[in-house]
């Protein structure tokens, strides 16, 4: 499965059912009718297209869309949820994340508060574990699965799993002049809160240094973000973070 494969199967999901859920039983039944082959490269592109999404500007405009803080984990299934709007809509995002503000899931929750947006909220987490279920059912072991798979995945990869941090110069969202010069609809469309929590996560990870910039320092700073950065680094995996870093949510 190469990239556009991947895409064209994103797209006609995308096309025969509407609501997450839906969409994750058309993907897992269409996966499961290939090979075990097949399913490892589709979670193998997935992963490399969540990492095209891994960057600082637009986790800043998930910052914006969230009222002023997005988690680590919560932008990993931020990238997820932009595969689901499709291949043209994705590429443009990464490209400019401000016309993230123009597409119809994200309109559809402007002016709305966010404890009412349910299953609207941009995440798709459980897009990250869809390839294991169909691997699962191709092999005849449903959950127990897990570490075959990941083995698959890794070997597949190989040495292309190597991601070290969010690409990208890092920035400061809650700068309104930041914002207003690089994320203007988005910043119109969802002023940031002045909730004290949001703003005491967003700069514990606007205080991150890089893994050059420490030297090897990072558990000593901030456990969670070395875990993170590590997660990434072994396996280029968005939703892998909350399986295997210690202390992380997982679903």
């Amino acid at each position: 499965m190469d990239i556009d494969s991947f895409w064209e199967l994103i797209e006609e999901c995308r096309r025969q059912a509407q609501g997450r859920d839906e969409r994750l039983a058309w993907l897992r039944g269409a996966l499961s009718q290939r090979s075990l082959a097949e399913v490892v490269r589709f979670q193998v592109r997935l992963d490399e297209v969540t990492h095209e999404a891994f960057t600082w500007d637009l986790w800043a405009a998930a910052d914006q869309i969230f009222g002023g803080w997005c988690s680590d984990d919560g932008f990993c299934y931020f990238g997820l949820w932009m595969v689901g709007l499709g291949r043209e809509a994705f590429t443009q995002a990464v490209a400019d994340p401000d016309v993230l503000a123009a597409t119809p899931e994200v309109q559809a929750l402007v002016g709305r508060p966010r404890e009412v947006w349910n299953d609207d909220w941009p995440e798709w987490e459980s897009l990250d574990y869809v390839a294991m279920e169909a691997y699962g059912i191709l092999a005849g072991v449903d959950e127990k699965c897990g570490e075959a798979f990941y083995e698959a995945v890794h070997a597949e990869q190989g040495d292309g799993g190597d991601n070290s941090g969010p690409l990208g110069e890092r920035w400061d969202g809650r700068r309104e002049d930041e914002a207003a010069r690089k994320l203007p609809r988005l910043r119109r469309c969802f002023p940031c809160d002045s909730d004290p929590v949001a703003r005491a996560g967003a700069d514990r990870r606007i205080n991150f240094q890089s893994p050059a910039e420490t030297d090897g320092q990072m558990v000593q700073t901030d456990r969670e973000w070395s875990a993170f950065s590590a997660t990434r680094q072994v396996t280029g995996n968005a939703g892998v973070l909350s399986r295997i870093s210690p202390g992380v949510a997982g679903p």
